[in-house]
């Protein structure tokens, strides 16, 4: 019973730590994924968002995980795709 309990209240903490710091980092969220898609390519940068919105579904709940995804994630392998073109194009291998 009182591990029970402890088990609660270590998740709760970990919850409120991790909607903490993600209120504080929230708008360097997707600078991980822009960091590997520019360095290893685009499908890389696909790998990582796809497992960043498995991991938030997983950890924090569905709904969010699709709202980050949309809001978050998209924009960000978005962006990547085009830096990626125009730095082929710009160098002659497009």
């Amino acid at each position: 019973m009182a591990n029970t309990q402890l088990l609660r209240i270590v998740f709760a903490a970990i919850g409120s730590f991790v909607l903490f710091a993600a209120l504080i980092f929230m708008p360097f969220a997707p600078l991980p994924i822009a960091a590997i898609g520019l360095s290893f390519g685009m499908g890389q940068a696909v790998i990582a968002a796809v497992l960043t919105a498995i991991m938030t579904a997983i950890i924090l709940s569905p709904p969010l995980a699709i709202v980050f995804a949309i809001t978050f994630l998209a924009p960000t392998v978005l962006l990547v795709q085009y830096a990626i073109g125009a730095s082929l194009a710009g160098s002659g291998e497009a």
